[in-house]
């Protein structure tokens, strides 16, 4: 850099920055001519700029600006310098971070116009100055500015309007909802819940069964996948506690004849389901889990006719009292699990547990707890309802 032009910024940046002499003049180095020449071309309205910074700030975007203008800003080649300086400032302040450009700091499959377009939102309607904003930002840290990016494309590709997105954040920041869990995969749920199901409101109960975890996405399957499980202990993983079924055998009016196990071919297992019939025409409650226990294998056998018989007959039947008792369950509470935004609650000893699906509050699971108090109170709970 030419000798002359660097005493010159240097005595601007003492005189109207208030910036260190020695520190200025050890940053300009013949390799910054450019950055130093478009400075010194625009030097009023970029002294402007930085002055709006706290003194102990100044100095560090100082050096953020000068090794700006030495970059070049994936779309936005032709605008000046000072456009281009003065969007890096504003983004390093509204973000508190120290970009030096665009292209380097952000992810290879960010939009840099996207980038661009998410400052211009928050700026011109001074989200940026709101609390709620400001939340945001320290809950996210470094990566508030990618979190939001991926919130607002997911909201965008959802159909959603763009201001609803920055609505939200004021909305869950206002009912003192920890801002963490607002991500790209939980703000819909979060919109369609604060809308629907707002903190302290009372609570409208589950509108329907869901698809829950279903590999097809089908709700017949969630249901029938629940039943056995739940009722018949022939899910994919045997139950915590086989003491489950026999209650729902009880509340189902579930029976077995004897009749019924000439739907299983003979061998050792059907045997000794038999035997638990002890020579009666009906399975006597006391021989329930026992019974489940000999025909786990039976059960689990695709094509099982037995399956079919118990599916056929009670499974719709699990469904409907299922929704019958979500309908009003109490110490309903919303919260997160492994990423996911649940809402889940008792009725008696039946736990009811659920998540948005399709716009709708929908029942994902219901089952018995072994410990309903325990169950309860391990949830990370994020709203109630009265």
């Amino acid at each position: 850099m030419d000798p002359t032009l660097q005493s010159a910024i240097v005595d601007f940046c003492e005189k109207k920055l208030a910036l260190s002499k020695e520190a200025v003049a050890k940053f300009l180095t013949p390799k910054s001519t450019r950055q130093g020449e478009a400075f010194w071309s625009h030097r009023d309205a970029f002294g402007l700029l930085i002055n709006n910074f706290p003194a102990k700030d100044r100095l560090a975007r100082f050096f953020d600006l000068l090794n700006f203008l030495g970059t070049q800003v994936p779309g936005l080649e032709g605008e000046q310098e000072m456009a281009r300086a003065n969007w890096l400032l504003r983004f390093n302040r509204v973000f508190c971070c120290k970009w030096i450009n665009i292209k380097s700091a952000s992810r290879k499959t960010d939009d840099p116009r996207l980038l661009v377009q998410i400052l211009t939102e928050i700026v011109d309607a001074r989200v940026c100055d709101e609390p709620a904003f400001k939340a945001y930002r320290v809950a996210h840290g470094e990566q508030a500015i990618f979190m939001l990016y991926d919130s607002r494309v997911a909201w965008v590709t959802q159909g959603r309007p763009i201001g609803g997105m920055y609505l939200l954040i004021a909305t869950l920041h206002r009912h003192h909802i920890n801002l963490v869990n607002l991500t790209q995969d939980t703000c819909a749920d979060f919109q369609q819940l604060i809308r629907v199901h707002p903190p302290n409101s009372k609570f409208r109960g589950f509108g329907r069964w869901g698809r829950g975890d279903a590999a097809d996405k089908s709700i017949a399957t969630n249901i029938v996948n629940h039943f056995k499980k739940h009722v018949l202990n022939a899910g994919l993983k045997p139950l915590d506690w086989p003491k489950e079924c026999v209650q729902w055998w009880d509340v189902l009016r579930i029976e077995i004849t004897l009749e019924t196990m000439d739907l299983v071919s003979n061998g050792p297992k059907k045997l000794q389901a038999l035997s638990c019939f002890n020579s009666a025409k009906l399975l006597p409650a006391g021989k329930i889990e026992e019974f489940l226990t000999y025909m786990n294998e039976e059960l689990k056998q695709p094509g099982s006719r037995l399956m079919h018989s118990f599916v056929s007959k009670y499974s719709i039947l699990y469904r409907d009292k299922a929704l019958a008792m979500a309908t009003s369950p109490t110490s309903v509470a919303v919260f997160m699990e492994r990423g996911a935004v649940y809402v889940s609650g008792a009725s008696n000893n039946f736990y009811v547990i659920g998540r948005i699906d399709e716009g709708v509050l929908t029942i994902s699971s219901f089952y018995v707890a072994k410990d309903m108090s325990k169950k309860l109170t391990d949830r990370s709970v994020l709203w109630t309802f009265t």
